[in-house]
């Protein structure tokens, strides 16, 4: 009995508690989360496009499938957006749901949502989402209605860089909604417009820094500021943080009286500073802070805005090795929680870890 009781106790030891979402992170049907985004308490998530399509329940169908008698032919964008519970628990009663988005006509591969790699959003549930492209498809954007689950509008980026883009953050407007995507290619920006349809191609220069050279303006990490009207970018490459009035951003489709699809701009960045190290994620609060994480120093950080970017000007939020093994983004939850999304499983046995919440 005392080695059955030593055996119970080791194995509790080293099992490990399960606490959050489950799905496959090894073999074929491996998955990785790279984008969360949340509207009305619900929770998405856009998923790596080597996600394996829904497992049938045990009847042999899918059991997110249309009803089998439907009044007309219903055509389904294959999806690598998934709904998830929240706060994140394996203990709930379903786990994730790839979201079904009815589509007018499926014309081509290159409709699939298979290739998302970001989401966003707008405060109408529209869900904003760019689509990588590949080989044969451009870069698109598609637009979800979220209360139907269905696309409503799509954009191909015919002239942008295929395979490179990587963030997308959504500005809602009264008179539009405007989209910012950034990428791992430098000095590039695309600025999208849901009421027009159009999208504008920029290229950042910076200029008038006080360095040797211009650095290159990385924009793989957006993070928009409303209060203060403006959009930070930077990377987990780079150790510069710019930034961009968006009253500038604004007016990109007046510069020259045009307003074409693709149409080349060229803007000028600011310079801020040098951030504490490499980063990843980035967030802007309510009370004028930008909150990123020290990739080195599994540390989670506040910076003021309205003081020099400098290490007496950030606050440690959180600092933890167990709890921050892999930080992919920061983002907030419908009730103004901050969170860290991870690569991996904290000590906890989830992928998200809180870091505060917001008044």
């Amino acid at each position: 009995m005392k080695h059955r009781a030593q055996h119970f106790l080791i194995a509790a030891l080293l099992t490990k508690v399960v606490a959050g979402w489950i799905f496959e992170t090894s073999g074929p049907g491996a998955k990785e989360i790279i984008d969360v985004a949340f509207w009305n308490n619900r929770a998405f998530l856009c998923m790596s496009d080597k996600m394996a399509p829904p497992k049938p329940d045990k009847n042999g169908t899918d059991a997110n499938a249309v009803s089998k008698a439907p009044p007309r032919k219903i055509n389904y964008l294959g999806s690598a957006i998934f709904e998830a519970p929240w706060p994140e628990d394996a203990t709930q009663s379903w786990g994730l749901k790839a979201l079904k988005i009815e589509a007018q006509e499926l014309e081509s591969e290159c409709m699939k949502l298979k290739a998302a790699v970001a989401i966003d959003i707008d405060a109408r549930g529209r869900m904003f989402t760019l689509l990588l492209g590949s080989k044969n498809c451009h870069p698109r954007i598609a637009v979800i209605d979220l209360v139907v689950n269905r696309q409503v509008s799509r954009t191909e980026l015919t002239n942008a860089p295929r395979l490179t883009l990587r963030s997308l953050v959504v500005d809602y407007l009264n008179s539009d909604t405007r989209v910012y995507i950034g990428g791992v290619t430098d000095n590039l920006l695309i600025v999208y417009s849901f009421k027009e349809e159009l999208w504008w191609r920029v290229k950042l220069e910076s200029t008038g820094a006080a360095l040797p050279t211009s650095p290159p303006v990385p924009t793989a990490h957006l993070a928009l500021a409303k209060r203060e009207g403006v959009l930070y970018m930077t990377s987990s490459n780079s150790q510069f943080l710019f930034s961009m009035s968006l009253e500038q951003l604004s007016d990109i489709d007046k510069a020259d009286g045009k307003s074409e699809c693709s149409q080349n701009r060229t803007l000028s960045p600011k310079l801020v500073g040098e951030k504490l190290g490499k980063s990843a994620g980035l967030m802007s609060d309510s009370r004028g802070g930008l909150i990123y994480s020290l990739l080195r120093d599994y540390a989670v950080v506040r910076w003021n805005t309205h003081a020099p970017l400098v290490a007496e000007n950030h606050e440690v939020l959180i600092q933890s090795a167990d709890l921050l093994p892999d930080v992919r983004q920061i983002f907030k939850d419908s009730q103004k929680n901050v969170w860290a999304l991870n690569g991996l499983r904290n000590e906890e046995g989830s992928y998200c870890t809180r870091i505060l919440k917001l008044n």
